[in-house]
C-alpha cells in the first residue's frame, strides 16, 4: 500500500497556503433593526436615528456601532486549522477584540454551527459528523467571528482492485473495479482515484477499463492521491507476436537516475536524464531520453574512441580505453570528472575529456561525487569530493581534489567499489578494507567510528574475491560464491531481516540461501548477484520491482529474478537492475523513471527484466 514516486502528498507549502491567516474573519453584523424614530442599521455600523432601537447582530441600539470583533483559534498545534474529519473532535478558543485589536476579558461567548448535521458545537468543542462545510460561529453580545470550518472524509485505508489479478490477451478489454474503504470499512464515495498502468507497452487502462497491449506483466495501480495510497493488481497479457529481445551489449553500468552500457563494437551508448550533461550526447538539458544513444565521441579530442570499462553513477560517467586512459564526462562540481586542475567556472562537460592521470587504469568506479581507479600496478587512485574521506588521501586536504591523487597506505588491490561516501576495496591478500564516512556502517569496521581516512580493514577473518558497492551498503563474495554484506540495511538489502537491531550492520553478515554467486551489484537499497548457472537473485526494496520477481514485496533474503534468464553480467543502481543474457541481450527492471532503464518509452516499472531499446537512430 506504499506510494511510488508519482503520488505525492499535499505539499507543508500547499497545506500552509490552505490554513491561511490565524487571524480570524470578522464578519460584521447585519445592521440592527430601525427602531422607534430610526433607521434601518448598515452592516457593521448599525442603526441609525432614534433611541429606541433594538440591537441588531453587528448593530447597537440607539445607533451606535459595535466595534471590535471576535477571532476563533484552534487549540496546539495546526497546519490547516480549520480543517477536521468526521468523527474528530477539535477545541476552538474565542477572543473579543475591541476596535483597537486589543483583547476584552471575562466575555461571555455562545457559540453555533450554520449547519448542525455536518458538525455541533458546544461551549468551542466541535463534533465532526459528516463531510462537508459550514460555519462556526462565535458570538459575544454585539461581537461575532465566523470561520469556515471543513469536515473531511474518513481517510481511505485500502483500495482493493477486482479482480487482484487478470489475463487477457493482446487488444482485449476487460472491466476492472476500485473499492475504496475507511477504517470502518465502508465503502468511500467520491474518491479522486488515479488509474496507472507499471508498464504501458503491457498494458494500459482507465477507470474501469483495462486492454491488452503487448505480451507480458505489468502491475496496474488504483492510487487516491489524496489519501497517499494505492491498491494494485496483476495483469498479465498474452499476445501472437512475442517481444523482441533486448538490444545486444557487451557491458552496462546503472547510476542513480541514467544508465550507460558498451555496445559489440565497444561504443559508449548512455540514456536517462541529461540534467549535467551525463549522457555525453554533447549538451546540457533538464530532459530525460528512454532511448540508448551514442556517447559523441565524435566531439572529443579523439573521435574513434571505444571503451573496456564504463560507469554510470549520480550525475558523471567515465570510461577506459583498451590501453587503460580514463575519459569522463558529466558534472564536475567537485572535480569527480578529474579533467582540469582549476574547478573556477568549470562544472563539468557533455562529451568526454581525457583525465589528467597517472595510469594507465585496470579499473574505474564511481561515488556521488568522486572516481576511483587502480593503475596497472594495482594501485587506487581517488579524486573529487575529500570531505568525507572517501579518497583516502587522510586528512588535511581541501574539500575537492580535481585530479588523480594515490590512495595512502601503498596498497595492491583485487577489486573497487564506491558509494555515497565510501570506498572499498579487496587487496591482493582478499582482504576487504574501506575508507570514507560510517555513519551506515558501511566501512564494515565492527563499531558505529564515525570515519576512517585511509583504507581500513573491514571486521572479521573473511578472504574475498570481488566486491560492489551500493549506495550505503556494500556486498563482497568469497572464493566459493558465498556473499556477506554490511551497512545499511534499512530495507533487507545486506541479507536480513530489518529490524532495530539490524537496521544497520556494522560488520560483514552472510546472505542466506545456499547460492554459489559468481558476480554481485548494489543499488541504492537493494543487492542483487548472479549464480554459477546464470540465474539471477536479488534482495532489499522492491517498491519499484527491483529484485525482478515479478512482485513489488521487499525481500530480506535472495528471490530469483522472473522469466527464466541466464545472464553473463549484472548492474545496479538507484532503484534499477540491468543484466546482459548470455545472448548478449541487455535487460533492465524495476524504475523507469527519467527514462534509466532504456526501454524506448516512458516506463514506470517493470517488475520482471525488460528488453533495453536498439540504438536511437536504428
Amino acid at each position: 500500500m506504499r506510494s511510488r514516486y508519482w503520488l505525492l502528498g499535499i505539499s507543508l507549502a500547499a497545506a500552509l497556503a490552505a490554513c491561511g491567516d490565524d487571524a480570524p474573519r470578522n464578519t460584521g453584523g447585519s445592521g440592527g433593526d430601525p427602531g422607534a424614530g430610526g433607521t434601518a442599521g448598515d452592516p457593521d455600523t448599525g442603526g441609525t436615528g432614534g433611541s429606541a432601537g433594538d440591537p441588531g447582530p453587528g448593530g447597537t441600539g440607539g445607533g451606535e456601532p459595535a466595534e471590535g470583533e471576535v477571532w476563533i483559534s484552534r487549540d496546539g498545534f495546526c497546519l490547516d486549522c480549520f480543517s477536521i474529519q468526521v468523527k474528530e473532535v477539535a477545541e476552538y478558543y474565542a477572543s473579543v477584540r475591541d476596535g483597537d485589536g486589543n483583547e476584552i476579558p471575562d466575555q461571555e461567548v455562545s457559540w453555533s454551527s450554520s449547519d448542525p448535521s455536518i458538525f455541533t458545537v458546544d461551549g468551542g468543542v466541535v463534533t465532526a459528523l459528516r463531510p462537508g462545510e459550514a460555519e462556526l460561529v462565535a458570538t459575544a453580545g454585539q461581537r461575532k467571528g465566523v470561520r469556515s470550518l471543513r469536515v473531511r472524509r474518513l481517510p481511505v485505508v485500502s483500495i482493493e482492485i477486482v479482480p487482484s489479478r487478470l489475463s487477457l490477451a493482446a487488444g482485449e478489454e476487460a472491466s476492472v473495479s476500485a473499492i475504496p474503504r475507511n477504517e470502518d470499512g465502508e465503502v468511500v464515495e467520491d474518491v479522486e482515484l488515479l488509474w496507472i498502468v507499471g508498464n504501458p507497452a503491457v498494458a494500459d487502462a482507465e477507470p474501469g477499463l483495462v486492454r491488452g497491449v503487448g505480451e507480458g506483466s505489468t502491475p496496474l495501480f488504483v492510487a487516491s492521491v489524496e489519501d497517499n495510497l494505492e491498491g494494485t493488481a496483476r495483469i498479465d497479457v498474452s499476445a501472437a507476436q512475442p517481444r523482441p529481445a533486448g538490444a545486444p551489449f557487451g557491458a552496462i553500468s546503472v547510476g542513480t537516475n541514467f544508465s550507460c552500457g558498451l555496445d559489440p563494437a565497444s561504443r559508449g551508448l548512455c540514456w536517462g536524464w541529461n540534467y549535467w550533461g551525463q549522457l555525453g550526447r554533447g549538451a546540457w538539458s533538464d530532459e530525460s531520453f528512454p532511448t540508448p544513444a551514442a556517447v559523441r565521441t565524435d566531439l572529443a579530442d579523439e573521435p574513434n574512441l571505444v571503451f573496456d570499462v564504463i560507469r554510470a553513477q549520480e550525475g558523471h560517467a567515465c570510461a577506459l580505453t583498451p590501453g587503460g586512459q580514463a575519459w569522463c564526462w558529466g558534472s564536475n562540481g567537485s572535480g569527480e570528472l578529474g579533467v582540469v586542475e582549476d574547478l573556477t567556472g568549470f562544472g563539468g562537460v557533455a562529451v568526454p575529456m581525457p583525465v589528467l592521470q597517472q595510469g594507465p587504469f585496470s579499473r574505474i568506479e564511481l561515488g556521488y561525487d568522486f572516481t576511483c581507479a587502480l593503475d596497472s600496478d594495482s594501485k587506487a587512485w581517488c579524486w573529487g569530493m575529500s570531505g568525507d574521506g572517501a579518497l583516502g588521501l587522510g586528512g588535511g586536504l581541501p574539500d575537492k581534489v580535481p585530479v588523480p591523487r594515490k590512495v595512502l597506505g601503498d596498497r595492491t588491490f583485487l577489486d573497487l567499489g564506491a558509494g555515497l561516501q565510501t570506498t572499498c576495496a579487496i587487496d591482493t591478500a582478499n582482504r576487504a578494507l574501506c575508507w570514507g564516512n560510517n555513519a551506515t556502517g558501511s566501512l564494515g569496521l565492527g563499531s558505529d567510528t564515525w570515519e576512517a581516512l585511509v583504507p581500513t580493514e573491514v571486521h572479521g577473518d573473511h578472504a574475498f574475491l570481488s566486491i560492489a558497492h551500493g549506495s550505503n551498503h556494500v556486498c563482497a563474495l568469497t572464493g566459493a560464491g558465498e556473499a556477506w554484506c554490511w551497512g545499511d540495511n534499512s530495507s533487507g538489502q545486506t541479507g536480513r531481516e530489518p529490524t532495530f537491531s539490524s537496521w544497520t550492520e556494522y560488520e560483514p553478515v552472510p546472505v542466506p540461501g545456499d547460492h554459489a554467486f559468481v558476480a554481485i551489484a548494489g543499488g541504492a537499497h537493494h543487492s542483487c548477484a548472479l549464480d554459477d548457472v546464470g540465474r539471477a537473485w536479488c534482495w532489499g526494496n522492491n517498491l519499484y520491482g527491483q529484485l525482478g520477481d515479478g512482485t513489488l514485496a521487499d525481500s530480506p533474503f535472495p528471490v530469483e529474478v522472473a522469466g527464466g534468464h541466464r545472464f553473463q553480467a549484472i548492474a545496479a543502481g538507484g532503484s534499477t537492475t540491468c543484466g546482459i543474457r548470455s545472448d548478449g541481450a541487455a535487460y533492465c527492471w524495476g524504475s523507469g523513471h527519467l527514462g534509466m532503464s532504456g526501454a524506448g518509452f516512458d516506463l514506470n516499472l517493470a517488475w520482471e527484466p525488460w528488453p533495453v531499446a536498439e540504438e536511437e537512430g536504428r
